[in-house]
């Protein structure tokens, strides 16, 4: 099973707050803001760590400042490579499907 579901509301993680069936293979996509796995992946070229889209663009509203290495006025750019990884991830399924 893959891991799509729709973003929570705006209060809420941005991130895949999933039980994921390699607890170890989804940490390697997890967000430095919200520490779920990156939703819609970004990665600064300051220093190339994940944020989910929604977690950078909160963070650049409140301080344009790269919310990991702290480097001012950052863009960050798809992290294509990691999307695609991050969709084929496997979550557990609750009832036993897989």
């Amino acid at each position: 099973m893959r891991a799509i579901r729709k973003a929570k509301d705006a209060g809420g993680t941005a991130g895949y707050d999933e039980t994921w069936a390699d607890e170890a293979e989804a940490q390697k996509y997890e967000c430095m803001i919200c520490k779920c796995v990156a939703r819609s992946a970004l990665a600064p070229a300051c220093c190339g760590e994940l944020f989910c889209e929604l977690c950078w663009v909160r963070c650049q509203a409140r301080e344009a400042r790269c919310p990991h290495c702290r480097q001012d006025t950052v863009l960050a750019d798809a992290a294509h490579k990691d999307r695609k990884m991050i969709q084929n991830l496997e979550i557990h399924c609750s009832y036993g499907c897989g």
